[in-house]
């Protein structure tokens, strides 16, 4: 079973959340936000914890994978941070916004060995296009 945490409760972790759920062997535990009000709501909607502490939520042995649905240009931190703990990631796009930032996060995911997967939409993809008339 992987037990996965969200950090970042906008509209982009509702697609995360309901994406985890879809998959066996895969279980949401918790959520970070800022907003204690916005964990709280994602968290009763969601059936997982909420966090108001960074660290725990990083630290939390309740969960194995994070992902990071933070606004772009706020992925380089959480994504260190996971890492430093142990925890494998997956970043909504993109990654981050510079290619600097990007070295920054796989060198720390390699020295801590843990897995970084971006997420890559297939929007481009003949089959997810609609034809032209």
């Amino acid at each position: 079973m992987y037990r996965f945490g969200i950090v970042g409760a906008g509209m982009i972790a509702d697609f995360h959340a309901q994406a985890i759920n879809a998959i066996p062997n895969a279980e949401l535990t918790g959520i970070y936000s800022r907003s204690t009000d916005k964990a709280n709501a994602f968290a009763q909607k969601h059936n997982c914890t909420p966090f108001d502490d960074y660290a725990s939520f990083i630290n939390s042995p309740n969960i194995d994978v994070i992902t990071v649905c933070t606004p772009s240009g706020f992925h380089l931190e959480p994504i260190s941070a996971a890492a430093k703990a142990g925890k494998h990631i997956i970043c909504e796009k993109p990654l981050e916004v510079t290619a600097e930032r990007v070295d920054e996060m796989i060198a720390v995911c390699a020295e801590n060995n843990v897995m970084l997967a971006g997420i890559f939409p297939r929007r481009f993809n003949a089959s997810s296009r609609k034809r032209s008339i």
